[in-house]
């Protein structure tokens, strides 16, 4: 990777020709050149006989990758994560890649002023130049693999229906095969029943992420079939 333009050698040709090189930052422009015609920009600074130029260089930072990674906080919810996580890797490589260059200068912008005129020249180092639009990049994904993100949608909701189902059939079987529950004559004795066997039973330790009005119909549910069964059985 080459650096075509260094901040200390554009100074060293400028102070070369008798014109000093003052840091500040640049805010707005009459005229520009591009990087294309730097010379023409120092020989307009000796034909105009200014002797006074500015300089303000952009530095590659340290915080400047870190903002250009994707994060959980950059895509949501947490089903296009798992859709887009080769493009995401792909990218988040491309990026921490850029490290081994924090501390280079990624753009300078050369400027003087004449007779009210504000004359500039950016100097662009194009491999080392972070433009890139994260958020914009992201909105073209969602477009992109729309039919990836709404497949591995419709198989996480399967999959978490399913363990949900697990997750309630094992708190069925407990609450069928306790003598204990079937005396649990009022709804506040079942409530008890069942948050103390979500705490002490071996067979519920594994129990999690069931919503708690779930988990109460479910109780009160066995709760009508045992006493069904019982009325069946007279």
């Amino acid at each position: 990777m080459s650096i075509q333009y260094s901040s200390e050698e554009i100074i060293t040709v400028l102070e070369s020709k008798k014109i000093e090189v003052f840091p500040a930052e640049s805010y707005t422009s009459d005229i520009g050149f591009s990087q294309d015609n730097l010379d023409n920009f120092i020989d307009l600074l000796q034909k105009l006989n200014v002797r006074i130029a500015f300089i303000e260089v952009t530095i590659l930072r340290s915080e400047d990758v870190d903002n250009k990674l994707i994060t959980d906080e950059d895509i949501s919810p947490s089903y296009v994560r798992l859709a887009l996580k080769k493009q995401i890797e792909e990218f988040n490589l491309k990026i921490e890649q850029m490290r081994q260059h924090i501390g280079k200068e990624q753009r300078i912008c050369l400027f003087f002023v004449h007779q009210g005129v504000i004359y500039t020249c950016d100097l662009i180092n194009n491999d080392l130049l972070f433009d890139i639009d994260k958020d914009g990049l992201i909105e073209d994904w969602f477009d992109i693999y729309v039919d990836e993100i709404e497949e591995v949608e419709h198989q996480l909701k399967a999959e978490r229906s399913e363990e949900l189902n697990q997750k309630l059939k094992k708190i069925r079987n407990v609450l069928f095969n306790d003598e204990l529950f079937k005396k649990c004559k009022n709804k506040e004795l079942r409530r008890s029943y069942i948050y103390k066997a979500l705490r002490e039973n071996d067979d519920l330790k594994d129990i999690s992420g069931v919503p708690a009005g779930i988990i109460m119909d479910t109780v009160e549910n066995v709760w009508r079939e045992i006493k069904l069964k019982k009325l069946e059985d007279l």
